[in-house]
């Protein structure tokens, strides 16, 4: 293997008995019910499930809901919203999620893939202990 300079940047040229080993971190995400690889600390991976938007934008109703009045308790939300008061309560939740990671969920971008399993556990309510929390869950599969 002969190495050479150009431009500034290392080039290598191998003899074809020369032998080159590549190695690439990786971890798996489970996403969708199936593993899949990604590179730790990529900006892309797999978008949230479309049950998460659907879930984060039926929080939000059911917030602008609450908030004109139109219900009078989130018990009195849940029974027009045909569910119960603890799965609403959990839903009403994503309200709260740091605006960068409801963003990423809305639009796809797929920073943050998460599940509704992830986001029905409790987590915390300051933005920076949310990504925290999340990047924990994500990196665990």
């Amino acid at each position: 293997m002969n190495l050479e300079i150009q431009d500034g940047i290392r080039v290598y040229h191998l003899e074809e008995r020369d032998l080159l080993e590549v190695r690439i971190p990786v971890c798996w995400l489970r996403m969708m019910g199936r593993k899949t690889l990604a590179v730790p600390g990529s900006m892309y991976r797999d978008a949230a499930e479309p049950a998460v938007r659907e879930a984060l934008v039926r929080a939000h109703s059911c917030q602008k809901k609450l908030l004109k009045g139109e219900a009078g308790s989130v018990k009195a939300l849940a029974r027009n919203e045909q569910t119960d008061k603890s799965q609403l309560s959990k839903i009403l939740r994503l309200t709260s999620l740091a605006p960068d990671i409801q963003k990423d969920i809305l639009q796809e971008f797929g920073h943050w893939p998460l599940t509704l399993q992830h986001l029905m556990q409790p987590f915390p309510l300051e933005w920076q202990a949310q990504r925290n929390h999340f990047r924990q869950m994500i990196e665990k599969g």
